[in-house]
């Protein structure tokens, strides 16, 4: 099985329990095509390094999981297609990264150094 991150930016204003059901519904095609949810991460309204759809914050999730599914691909994207509060997703192959902890933003600090630099 391969090492997949999962990326999903949700509209800024969504409801907790819209999110909620979302998150399971993601969570539920992974495993429905035998993968394995590694770890979450909520990282809450976060600003947009651009605009987009004329929004200037977003609400992100970031999964990494595991799966050998080549359909997954395409049921993760319909999915995210005629979800409305999905702004953008992006999923990649994580080989190589560091393992994230569950439910962990990064530390604050750590991004406004990078974003100093």
């Amino acid at each position: 099985m391969r090492l997949y991150e999962l990326v999903v930016i949700f509209h800024p204003e969504i409801d907790p329990d819209a999110l909620a059901t979302l998150s399971e519904r993601i969570e539920g095609t992974i495993t429905e095509h035998n993968g394995e949810i590694v770890a979450k991460q909520t990282w809450g309204r976060r600003r947009l390094a651009y605009s987009i759809k004329h929004l200037n914050d977003g609400y992100y999730v970031l999964w990494h999981f595991r799966a050998h599914s080549p359909s997954l691909g395409h049921d993760l994207d319909s999915l995210f297609l005629i979800s409305e509060p999905v702004i953008r997703y992006m999923t990649v192959r994580a080989e190589g990264l560091p393992p994230l902890t569950p439910d962990r933003a990064p530390e604050p600090a750590a991004e406004e150094a990078r974003e100093e630099a």
